[in-house]
């Protein structure tokens, strides 16, 4: 859950911190009928953040932790992907989904599953991360091999209106020294907690 407490407490851009004016967390719409493609929250909202829906999130600061109390995904999931107009004026395929595991999915994998192929623009069977530091300026950059990595967010392409695409759990895979696709190197890190109600367990995978 987000609300002004959780946006105050991980260091969300709210720079004039005025009800009804927009923070640094948007998500991405492709209907063009909706608006601008990037719906931001508002100050004063208070809401979920979906499982494997993307986020875009700007921070007053860096080198600091974003942090979210939930349950582990461990089942295989299906996120929506959808079109808007295809082969119209305002056509936009793209649709902005997240890693919704606490581990690495293998894009290579997850590009060969024939489902996905299927699901995916055929001159468009990658995922697409930003990268700030792409040669030509800012940018998308598409991706078929290496890892997505926990709380990575990406695009992908879709091929019809309503679609999805599927992340099994044969996908998952445990890997050292892989760090988000960003445009500075740093080390990143994760905190991961685990609790059974009387037990609780935490680790750091850097």
């Amino acid at each position: 859950t987000y609300n002004t407490a959780w946006v105050d407490a991980n260091l969300i851009d709210n720079t004039t911190r005025t009800v009804g004016t927009n923070v640094g967390i948007a998500t991405y719409n492709n209907n063009s009928t909706a608006g601008a493609a990037w719906m931001y929250t508002e100050d004063g909202d208070t809401g979920t953040f979906n499982t494997g829906q993307g986020y875009s999130i700007k921070r007053d600061a860096t080198g600091a932790d974003i942090s979210f109390t939930g349950a582990v995904q461990t089942a295989s999931f299906s996120p929506a992907i959808t079109a808007y107009d295809i082969d119209g004026a305002n056509e936009n395929r793209w649709t902005l989904i997240g890693n919704p595991y606490p581990s690495y999915i293998s894009i290579q994998n997850l590009l060969s599953l024939e489902a996905n192929a299927t699901a995916l623009e055929d001159s468009r069977e990658a995922i697409y991360v930003f990268d700030n530091n792409k040669v030509g300026g800012a940018g998308y950059v598409a991706q078929t091999t290496g890892y997505i990595r926990p709380g990575q967010g990406f695009f992908v392409n879709s091929n019809s209106i309503s679609t999805s695409l599927t992340i099994q759990k044969d996908m998952l895979s445990h890997q050292a020294g892989v760090t988000f696709y960003k445009n500075t190197p740093s080390n990143t890190s994760i905190n991961l907690m685990i609790s059974d109600g009387k037990n609780t367990k935490a680790t750091q995978i850097n």
